[in-house]
């Protein structure tokens, strides 16, 4: 993106994260990320907008498939 930034009008990212097998889905997100510098990593980087899929574990497209979908719809137009 850096290197074509006028071919480029906008990126998704979409992160996830695999737990290990013996905590639950969010554990790695709870415990070794914590929020607040998940929210310091935003406030540090240029970002146009952040969106966030409540209730979304740490696989929005297996959590979450509608809602992510409707956000990316909301994105696309």
């Amino acid at each position: 993106m850096e290197r074509f930034p006028n071919k480029i009008s906008l990126a998704v990212f979409l992160s996830a994260f695999m737990p290990d097998t013996a905590s639950p889905p969010a554990h790695v997100i709870n415990e070794i990320i914590p929020r607040g510098y998940q929210i310091w990593m935003l406030e540090n980087y240029a970002v146009e907008a952040v969106k966030e899929i409540k209730g979304a574990d740490h696989m929005a497209m297996l959590s979450k498939p509608k809602e992510l979908f409707e956000l990316l719809m909301e994105i696309a137009l």
